[in-house]
């Protein structure tokens, strides 16, 4: 039988969105510090304006002023770019806000590929627990978290291929350059 939605049921929310909403004004209002506590945060919006301003990936550490200018490789360029613009837009606050919604639409995903996978609603929630509880830690503005997101991102092309006979193989090397 196919479920249909009434105009009533659009508004009340799915489990998935009360993890979005709950991790997302989580990390904006009470934990929004957290996310700033690494001291890498500055050196990567620092980075990114360095990129704008020259146009150019450093190949060479510029923020080293008591040794000599050491090879470096920029790996994180991009976004470290989109960190420095949003910095210069919204500030800190627009930082914090960015990484919590990153973060919040990483585990929204995850959620539904672990839902997908499960007719278990409660097993699928308790994963989510727990993957949620072991990878706080992890929760800062840094851009690690885009790697985070692509990895969800991999995953789920990855079980469609294997699982579900859908062949979307072709968009990894798109997400593995970004």
């Amino acid at each position: 039988m196919e479920q249909t939605k009434t105009k009533g049921s659009l508004f009340i929310p799915s489990i998935s969105d009360i993890f979005f909403i709950s991790i997302f004004l989580y990390l904006s209002f009470s934990a929004g510090q957290g996310l700033l506590s690494d001291c890498d945060t500055g050196y990567h919006i620092r980075a990114g304006e360095w990129i704008i301003d020259n146009l150019s990936i450093p190949r060479h550490d510029m923020f080293s002023f008591i040794t000599p200018s050491l090879p470096w490789t920029a790996h994180e360029w991009g976004s470290e770019v989109i960190i420095a613009l949003i910095h210069k837009s919204f500030g800190l606050t627009g930082i914090v806000i960015f990484f919590s919604f990153v973060i919040s639409i990483t585990y929204y995903f995850f959620f539904k590929i672990l839902k997908s996978s499960s007719n278990n609603i409660l097993i699928s929630a308790f994963v989510m627990a727990l993957v949620i509880g072991s990878s706080q830690i992890h929760w800062l503005a840094r851009p690690h978290i885009f790697s985070l997101l692509f990895m969800v991102i991999w995953y789920y092309l990855l079980d469609l291929y294997q699982y579900k006979d859908r062949n979307y193989l072709y968009l990894l090397p798109v997400i593995m350059l970004l």
